[in-house]
């Protein structure tokens, strides 16, 4: 999501001065990769700097007419609320005239200089925002007259360029303003060089937003862009098929070219990250994405799990709230169902399924301090960074004293966070190409819509949070994953790679499967024999209340309500349980008992509520069993830490 502040104008009409697709030449293309830093081999060594994985992150906005003081009073504030990362946005972040005028760019540029100057004096990283693809123009300034070759084109031959969305439509927009969805296939070359020049300034990290082919803004539906002439000659270049010319899910070459636009914009990201690092080696690198995970990564092509392979490049997952029009700031979480509460949570543990070994930063929409918290609880119960703000402005926040107190306790506890991982011996799989090729583009964030693979994942990732059985979510490409779990569970995943299912089929645990999965491969083609068949193979028909004790390692018990949910971690000096109480009322008592390592003894188990005293718990280890049991005292308004120490502790990540 976009800052209004970047949105600039008011009243005009229609689309004017393109080029059509036979007048743009082979010189507008990007015919390769600019990416001589790149290292696009998978598994080259990263590592994440410790200030990327404990990010307490806080939105500004800064502009060239800021003063000197201005722009030390907003850093001091942020300073003052236990921020240590600023998301900076700047006209840069969206605004054609500053993208295409270097007078423009060399104003913003030295505005960004002195910010990163200022902010590192105070301890505090600079992430600096910038669009991907999309470029918003004044009324009076067409940028189609200006670079007609740089719009994206959608498959009915329209050029995605348009200046009548509403803001009722889209909050970002207004009648009149242009918003230009430029390609990935021209508008690079140019994008590289002012990213170089940005970088320069000392900034600490970029945020690349609307990376997208944007296929639905305002009232501008079903576009599927990416069929501009340098595209479509990229994708018969890399498959040696013809562009499609329709929306046909049945036709091989349309789901082999949705297939392909992912690689589009993954080539495009990595472009950009190249160029980035190529000034500066130590920049962390995010892209922001909407998607999770529901359809919309196929809608737009850009797939979060695409980048599973590249340990240097992360995402920054926005992730919606249940809220009527988020984007103008209306009750957030407040009055969400415990369904809705468990949606939020499961898109969370997507988010780190597909960012493993790497940081997430989770950016989400609170409306009130409770539902705030509740939301960060969480995003930490997950072991992802919190970006604290209020919808729908990226820069805004539900309370400078509710943020202090937030990340100030957040802070006090981070090793448990992020010095820490997911203790779940419970593996839910989760299939990117399912998702594109069979339920295309069904699932929301909050609806399963007609999806069959999304609504039989979404479906036990309920039932397990509300049995309180630890899991995680593992992409089923992500095979080196599968040996660390004891149980996997495969939803309707019917699109099959060979080699996820010859590793299904030989996994030392339980795999447990529902409906038709494994029955195709991953071009769907139909697969004739059986499969996941075994002595430890449990085939379920549908997802059922049966899956739970087929599933439960009995790992952790509790009496707790499904309404207070927990987030069990590992870590060098033992556990820790993050309590999130998604209900609006203080929690009862709760007995919780920890099934622990051989040979583990319990030395101390302290509480740490977020508004209220900590303490110390009694807990109960009985003596010819690996277990320990704790009482959760009651009164637990929105989240709280809960840290076992055991010995010997000889755990590492």
């Amino acid at each position: 999501m976009v800052s209004l502040e970047t949105a600039i104008g008011s009243v005009t009409t229609s689309v004017a001065g393109l080029l059509t697709p036979s007048e743009v030449t082979e010189k507008h293309c990007t015919n390769k990769i600019d990416a001589s830093q790149e290292n696009h081999q998978t598994g080259f060594a990263y590592s994440w700097p410790t200030w990327a994985r404990t990010a307490r992150i806080a939105g500004a906005y800064f502009a060239p007419g800021n003063s000197a003081a201005a722009l030390s009073a907003r850093l001091d504030a942020l300073a003052a609320q236990q921020v240590s990362v600023v998301l900076a946005d700047s006209p840069w972040g969206q605004q054609y005239a500053v993208w295409a005028n270097d007078k423009k760019f060399v104003a913003v540029r030295q505005v960004i200089a002195k910010v990163v100057q200022k902010a590192h004096a105070r301890g505090l990283k600079v992430v600096l925002y910038q669009t991907g693809l999309e470029l918003l123009a004044n009324p009076t300034r067409n940028p189609g007259k200006e670079h007609p070759e740089w719009a994206q084109v959608a498959l009915d031959g329209t050029p995605l360029l348009f200046n009548n969305i509403r803001q009722e439509e889209t909050h970002w927009l207004q009648k009149g303003i242009w918003d230009l969805w430029v390609s990935p296939a021209t508008f690079q070359t140019y994008a590289l060089a002012r990213v170089r020049a940005m970088v320069a300034t000392g900034i600490d990290g970029l945020w690349v937003d609307q990376v997208y082919l944007q296929s639905s803004v305002g009232d501008h539906h079903e576009l599927w862009p990416s069929s501009d002439p340098c595209s479509a000659a990229a994708f018969t270049r890399a498959t040696g098929l013809p562009l499609p010319t329709v929306v046909d899910w049945d036709n091989p070459v349309f789901q082999r070219w949705v297939l392909w636009r992912h690689d589009q914009l993954a080539d495009f990201l990595l472009a950009i990250k190249a160029a980035a690092r190529a000034v500066n080696p130590n920049l962390v690198f995010f892209n922001e994405n909407s998607s999770v995970d529901t359809g919309r990564a196929t809608y737009v092509g850009n797939d979060p799990t695409r980048y599973l392979a590249y340990p240097d490049m992360s995402t920054g997952h926005e992730v919606e709230t249940i809220a009527d029009r988020m984007d103008r700031g209306e009750t957030g979480m407040k009055g969400a169902t415990l369904d809705q509460w468990l949606s939020f949570r499961t898109m969370i543990a997507f988010a780190r399924g597909a960012d493993v070994g790497k940081p997430s930063w989770i950016l989400t929409y609170g409306y009130e301090p409770r539902d705030s918290a509740q939301l960060a609880g969480l995003v930490l119960a997950e072991g992802a960074n919190f970006y604290e703000t209020k919808g729908p402005q990226m820069a805004d926040t539900v309370g400078d004293a509710f943020r202090t107190q937030l990340f100030a306790w957040i802070a006090d506890h981070e090793d448990a966070f992020y010095a820490s991982e997911s203790a779940a011996e419970v593996g839910l799989l989760y299939s990117p190409r399912t998702r594109d090729l069979l339920d295309t583009v069904s699932g929301e964030p909050y609806d399963i819509q007609n999806s069959i693979h999304f609504a039989a994942y979404r479906a036990v990732a309920n039932l397990l949070y509300r049995a309180h059985i630890p899991f995680d979510v593992v992409i089923d490409t992500n095979l080196a994953a599968f040996a660390r779990y004891r149980v996997l569970i495969a939803p309707e995943i019917q699109s099959m790679g060979d080699l996820t299912l010859a590793l299904l089929e030989t996994f030392a645990g339980t795999v447990i499967s529902t409906g038709a999965t494994g029955r195709y491969d991953e071009w769907l083609t139909w697969r004739a024999c059986a499969v996941l068949t075994g002595a430890k193979r449990v085939q379920l028909e549908a997802v059922g209340d049966n899956i739970l004790c087929k599933a439960n390692t009995h790992l952790l018990t509790t009496d707790a309500p499904p309404a207070m949910q927990l987030g069990l971690r590992r870590h060098t000096t033992g556990y820790t349980l993050v309590v999130v109480n998604t209900a609006t009322t203080p929690t009862a008592t709760a007995t919780v008992t920890l099934r622990l390592q051989q040979q583990e003894v319990v030395t101390d188990i302290q509480f740490a509520p977020l508004n209220a005293s900590r303490g110390t718990l009694n807990f109960t280890q009985a003596p010819d069993e690996a277990t320990v049991q704790l009482m959760l005292p009651s009164g637990i308004e929105t989240v709280a830490v809960v840290n076992v120490a055991v010995t010997p502790a000889g755990w590492s990540s």
